[in-house]
């Protein structure tokens, strides 16, 4: 097969960060990398389909109303099951994603569109101040908390139900966090991970938890140690002028971050157009100073281990082998705190969903959702023998 060598070339806007950036030289496959480009930037993630296109597989937006204000609403992509007629009748637990920083619900359309041919059915939220989603009145003061309750509105508005006696509880779903949103999702689940709410019908805990490329439920410098030895201006930067987008500021920095040095340039320039112009430094801050779950490492560790945790044997953690942020010093720690084995993609960068390679993510997704889902449930116990928080 021919090959072709890309080279990087850069706006003389970016050349300051370029000193700290090694020239992105690599030999790929030309038609393979290219035709597997090409078809990825077809797709409804990247380019939205024509109304008359539409059929009733086609994505569609759910506005999801936000207590915010009476004019609020976050935006959720929806892609119903593809139910074929040799299928099983028994329905599948639909999947809800949650994007990380500087994405959008849009990001996941590819594993959407994976799984709707499976016949599960999938939800992706976008948060607020974020894709189509409100936008609140100070942004760059928005908190990992806020970001966790536009979870539990998502969780509540698709999956919840009210019984005739006005019992307000949700159906099965699992849940899935990428990079921040790991965390987020992490937040969301410590809320609502009392030992009282284990058993009681208006849980709001997922029958799955996926930390795909996510960080750690406690404080760590890790990732911003990881950033700064690669490139410390773009770091400092975002914090001299308040502007945490300088991390991602130009294409080598977004291919670095995100990707591999074999991922066509197309990839990278069409993920850094749909990029969020900024975000919110308090949740950056949140990340490294703060504890993402409540109650800290205690409180993760009894959610994964105890026994009687409806959550036990169905957290899974998963890395990327190419990831230069979330690195294995953060999904080992991760997994060792909920008592499980991180599942490794090698070869694969922190976007890896929206790669050459996207569908190698989407299969090992699947299979450790399902081994997840087919773990035992814990049998429950008395209130009395279920450890106390403090």
């Amino acid at each position: 097969m021919s090959s072709i060598t890309v080279t990087s070339t850069e706006h003389q806007y970016e050349s300051k960060w370029n000193q700290f950036i090694p020239p992105t030289i690599s030999t790929i496959p030309h038609t393979n990398l290219l035709s597997k480009s090409k078809e990825i930037l077809s797709q409804p993630c990247f380019t939205d389909l024509p109304e008359e296109s539409r059929d009733s597989y086609s994505p569609r937006t759910i506005h999801i109303p936000h207590p915010y204000s009476e004019d609020s609403y976050l935006e959720c992509i929806h892609y119903p099951p593809h139910k074929k007629p040799s299928q099983e009748s028994a329905d599948k637990t639909p999947i809800l994603f949650v994007h990380g920083a500087f994405h959008g619900a849009w990001c996941f359309g590819l594993l959407q569109q994976y799984f709707q041919a499976k016949g599960v059915e999938t939800f992706a939220v976008s948060l607020r101040n974020h894709g189509k989603s409100f936008r609140s009145h100070l942004p760059a003061s928005t908190h990992l908390g806020h970001l966790a309750e536009d979870v539990e509105v998502a969780v509540r508005y698709l999956f919840g139900i009210t019984d005739q006696n006005g019992k307000k509880s949700v159906n099965p779903y699992v849940l899935v966090g990428h990079s921040v949103g790991g965390a987020i999702v992490q937040r969301f689940v410590s809320m609502h991970s009392e030992p009282e709410k284990w058993r009681g019908e208006d849980s709001l805990l997922p029958s799955a938890l996926v930390i795909l490329f996510g960080f750690a439920p406690v404080p760590q410098l890790t990732w911003m140690s990881n950033w700064w030895s690669r490139h410390p201006v773009a770091l400092l930067s975002s914090f001299v002028f308040v502007r945490p987008k300088y991390v991602f500021e130009g294409r080598e920095l977004v291919r670095d971050g995100f990707f591999t040095s074999e991922t066509p340039e197309e990839i990278v320039a069409a993920v850094q157009d749909k990029m969020e112009a900024n975000e919110s430094l308090a949740f950056m801050m949140d990340l490294t100073f703060h504890s993402v779950f409540l109650g800290g490492e205690p409180q993760a560790k009894r959610l994964g281990n105890h026994p009687d945790s409806p959550l036990k044997g169905k957290i899974v953690v998963m890395g990327a082998g190419e990831d230069k942020i979330v690195t294995s010093d953060i999904w080992d720690f991760t997994s060792r705190t909920y008592g499980t084995e991180p599942e490794v993609l090698q070869g694969v960068g922190h976007d890896g969903f929206l790669d050459t390679n996207w569908k190698q993510v989407a299969v090992r997704l699947e299979s450790s959702i399902e081994k997840a889902m087919n773990a035992p449930r814990s049998v429950g116990s008395t209130m009395s023998s279920l450890p106390v928080s403090r």
